[in-house]
C-alpha cells in the first residue's frame, strides 16, 4: 500500500546537522562554537523500517545567561536551527514516487538541566545531482531557565519525524541507540539575578473590606516568575501571594481606618535575590 511504503522514508536519513546561533541577551560572554554527535534508532510503524543514524549538532552558545528567566519567543528565536538529512537512493525513489514533499519534527529540542528547550524544525525534500536531502529549519521557542548553576545543553533523548505523505501525517519515533547517551552541545553558566525590585501602587479600601495590593516584581532578566510576596504591617504578616509573570495580587484584610504603611518582601526564589518595597493602604470608613 502507498501509505505503508511511504512510511519507510523518514528513518532513512543517515546523518543530520543542527546549527544554532548564540542566544542574544546573555549576561556577558560571546558565543562559543560547539559540536555534538549522537546516534538514534528510528523505527517506522509496524517495524516497516528500523535503523540507526548519527545526528551531528553544530552551533554557538553564550557562556552565561540568567537563571530563573522566562525566555520569550522574541528572544529564543535568535537561536536558529537547521537540519540536513541525507536520503539513500532507494528511499528517495519512494519519496518521489509517492508524492512525499516534506517532513517535520515538532518535538525536536534540547535539555538544559530540568528545563526543556523546544526547537521544532520542518522543510522540504530536495534532489540535486541525483542526491536527495531533507532540508529543514526552525527556531527555538519560548522556555524558562532552571536555577543557578552550570548546565550542559544536551541533544534530545527522543524525537519524532513526521512525514507528509499526500496530506497524511506519518510519525516515525526516534530514540537513543543502544549504548548511546545524549551528546552535549556545550555548557552554559546560569547566574542568579541580583538586581531585583518589588513595588506596588498605593491603594484605597473600605473598612471591613479586603484591600487588593497589586505587586510587580522585576529582576535582571525582566519580569519574575516564581517566589512569593509577603506583606507586613510592622512585623505582622497580613497577606502573601505567589508571583507569576512578574505579577502578584495580595489580599490584605483587617486593617484599621487611616493610612497603613506596609512593607513588601519578595523571596523564596533561588534564582532571584530577595527584595523589599513599600506600599500604603488607606482605609476609609
Amino acid at each position: 500500500m502507498i501509505n505503508r511504503t511511504a512510511r519507510r522514508f523518514a528513518v532513512a536519513a543517515t546523518s543530520a546537522a543542527v546549527a544554532g546561533t548564540a542566544l542574544v541577551g546573555a549576561t556577558a560572554t560571546s558565543a562559543n562554537a560547539a559540536e555534538a554527535t549522537t546516534t538514534y534508532t528510528c523505527t517506522a510503524p509496524a517495524n516497516i523500517f528500523s535503523g540507526d543514524f548519527p545526528v551531528t549538532v553544530n552551533g554557538g552558545l553564550p557562556g552565561e545567561f540568567w537563571a530563573g528567566a522566562s525566555v520569550p519567543d522574541a528572544l529564543a528565536s535568535n537561536l536558529a536551527v537547521s537540519v540536513v538529512a541525507q536520503v539513500p537512493a532507494e528511499v528517495a525513489a519512494v519519496i518521489n514516487g509517492f508524492g512525499i514533499k516534506d517532513a517535520k519534527s515538532d518535538d525536536f529540542g534540547f535539555s538544559l538541566g530540568s528545563a526543556t528547550v523546544p526547537a521544532p524544525v520542518a522543510g522540504p525534500f530536495e534532489t540535486t545531482d541525483g542526491a536527495t536531502k531533507w532540508n529543514a529549519a526552525g527556531t527555538v521557542k519560548a522556555f524558562s531557565t532552571p536555577k543557578p548553576g552550570s548546565y550542559d545543553v544536551k541533544l534530545p533523548q527522543a524525537f519524532t519525524i513526521t512525514a507528509n505523505a499526500n496530506g497524511q501525517n506519518v510519525p516515525v519515533p526516534c530514540t537513543l541507540a543502544e549504548g548511546q547517551a545524549a551528546g552535549s552541545l556545550g555548557t552554559i553558566k546560569l547566574n542568579k539575578q541580583t538586581n531585583s525590585a518589588v513595588a506596588a501602587k498605593n491603594v484605597k479600601a473600605k473598612k471591613g473590606k479586603k484591600a487588593a495590593v497589586k505587586v510587580t516584581v522585576t529582576a535582571d532578566a525582566g519580569a519574575v516568575t516564581g517566589g512569593k510576596v509577603t506583606v507586613l504591617k510592622g512585623k505582622k504578616k497580613v497577606g502573601s501571594a505567589n508571583v507569576k509573570n512578574g505579577k502578584a495580587t495580595v489580599k490584605v484584610a483587617k486593617l484599621p481606618v487611616g493610612k497603613n504603611k506596609l512593607t513588601l518582601k519578595y523571596g523564596n526564589n533561588p534564582s532571584v535575590a530577595a527584595a523589599t518595597g513599600k506600599v500604603t493602604v488607606t482605609v476609609k470608613k
